[in-house]
């Protein structure tokens, strides 16, 4: 068997991959003109939402190990004969020559992987052949000046024989059969996690068939839907301790004080803000007016400019009960269109979280059944948490803002009248790394954070306001051990800094644990590693 590969710039790729199809695709036998229209049209679609100019390499027969699960458990069964092999498209951003995978000398290698922008694997299922994909965010058109910030992993490759890395979030289509909307999205979830923590181990569709088989009461293949719960079980059953929000325990009355047009989001949707701030893709269940499911993953949120929200929906409410006047917005209330990844779309689609699937075109056929994606609205979420955090996001927000009330950190009337709050979990390894780094951050905080004993994960609450939060600046910080589940007491808090106080809350001895700053702690640099 001889592998054939084309370089060749995206333009050109329709017919290219045709013939690529009526190779690799032979088996398939009377499927195959079905087939090689299906995929024609899926290609077609996919391309539109990239960026123009690209080069792209065709390659078959292609070994995916995602859907050679699929093929041996279920495809390999039926009657209809199916290809067992793929077809692999890797994409570049600029013109690629065939010399640079001839000749990979250390020059030509950081080339080729400057200009790589990632994979995506064509499988032999006439009801959508996108496979299994890891594209970068610059693959894909944006509006004019925005940027999106997104979790993002790394991916092992291998590219005409040499090694190159995809950089981006795991995705793919349904297959209908053996992975559906909730299935893709478990899949996506945890191919991201093991790729960029070890703890973690990627799973494939006939794991997720196993693990679930003693809560379905009904047959396993074809694949149904899942519930939340059978979702977040699927989680916990591959080393996550996940935490389930249903919307119906929130309440569902705007908050804040602002005009109705800018009234702010739920605490619903807060939540689940501060999760993806916090570099976790979350799970989100869809449902539209007629109660018809769908499931999603959130990965990030598009940033436009600060002035646009500074201006239209930064307002601040008075922190109940605290000792001094204190107006606080929290970050997570403002209404961004978030990154997701949707198994019906290409990836990274942006969407606010009130309209998740505006982007879907509800066609005359799809109505009449009673579908109607274009209203859907999220009723939950599930957040994979590490089985070592304890303290989950509404008690931190809770926890943090009780902190600021006691006005421990002696904020002035300036500070605490506008105090735009950020909340947000992250390993103090990474926490303690960046501040270290901080050339505006004073030794002697530097000297706190090094002594300080810290949890695996901590909850972070920096405070800013609007002048500095346009310099990407933060003014005091709130650190909070995540493996504290006690919320009647204050035992959380580990340590906490403002321009007049530093706090060391693992101090044992009460009389030192407060240090006045003298003037030595100015605006430091706000922590932006959960999300690339």
């Amino acid at each position: 068997m001889l592998i054939t590969t084309n370089l060749i710039p995206v333009r050109t790729l329709l017919p290219t991959l045709n013939e690529h199809v009526g190779r690799a695709f032979a088996q398939t036998n009377q499927q195959l003109p079905y087939l090689s229209n299906s995929i024609e049209s899926a290609v077609k679609d996919f391309l539109k939402a990239m960026t123009p100019g690209l080069w792209v390499n065709v390659e078959s027969p292609y070994i995916d190990k995602v859907y050679r699960d699929s093929y041996y458990q279920y495809y390999a069964t039926k009657l209809v004969s199916f290809s067992k092999d793929c077809i692999r498209l890797s994409f570049f951003d600029a013109e690629i020559s065939e010399t640079l995978f001839l000749h990979p000398s250390p020059e030509n290698r950081q080339q080729l992987q400057a200009h790589y922008v990632g994979f995506l694997v064509i499988r032999p299922t006439a009801q959508n052949p996108i496979g299994r994909n890891t594209l970068s965010p610059r693959a894909f058109k944006r509006k004019p000046k925005t940027q999106v910030l997104v979790c993002q992993t790394t991916i092992p490759t291998t590219i005409n024989g040499v090694k190159l890395v995809a950089i981006g979030f795991p995705h793919s289509a349904q297959d209908v059969e053996t992975f559906t909307c909730s299935q893709t999205t478990l899949w996506a979830v945890m191919e991201y996690f093991s790729h960029r923590y070890a703890e973690y181990s990627p799973v494939l569709p006939s794991t997720i068939v196993q693990q679930l088989a003693g809560l379905l009461v009904e047959r396993n293949l074809p694949a149904p839907g899942l519930s939340v719960e059978q979702v977040s079980f699927a989680l916990k059953q591959n080393g996550f301790a996940p935490r389930i929000y249903l919307r119906t325990d929130y309440d569902e009355e705007p908050v804040g004080n602002a005009p109705q047009q800018t009234r702010l989001r739920k605490e619903f949707d807060a939540l689940l803000s501060c999760y993806v701030e916090s570099g976790i893709p979350v799970i989100v269940a869809i449902e539209d007016e007629q109660e018809n499911g769908h499931a999603m993953v959130c990965i990030g949120y598009e940033t436009p400019e600060e002035s646009i929200w500074l201006d239209k929906y930064l307002h601040f409410d008075q922190l109940a009960g605290a000792k001094v006047p204190m107006g606080v917005f929290d970050i997570d209330q403002y209404p961004r269109r978030f990154v997701f990844i949707d198994d019906n779309h290409p990836p990274y689609i942006t969407a606010e979280l009130a309209s998740p699937t505006q982007h879907y075109k509800a066609t005359t056929r799809e109505r009449r059944a009673g579908f109607d994606w274009k209203k859907g609205r999220i009723t939950a979420f599930v957040v994979p948490l590490h089985r070592k955090v304890y303290l989950e996001a509404f008690e931190a927000k809770r926890q943090i803002k009780r902190f600021l009330a006691l006005n421990l950190l002696e904020l002035d009337d300036d500070l605490a009248k506008q105090i735009c709050l950020r909340i947000f979990l992250t390993s103090s390894r990474s926490y303690k790394d960046t501040l270290l780094n901080d050339p505006l951050l004073p030794d002697i905080i530097k000297e706190f954070i090094i002594q300080a004993a810290m949890p695996k994960l901590i909850w972070v609450g920096e405070l800013t306001n609007p002048v500095l939060q346009q310099k990407n600046q933060v003014f005091g910080v709130v650190l909070l051990d995540a493996t504290e589940a006690d919320t009647t007491d204050q035992n959380a808090p580990i340590f906490a800094v403002s321009p007049q106080i530093i706090a060391n809350f693992a101090d044992p001895n009460p009389e030192t644990q407060f240090l006045p700053t003298d003037g030595r702690v100015g605006p430091f640099s706000r922590y932006m590693h959960n999300l690339n």
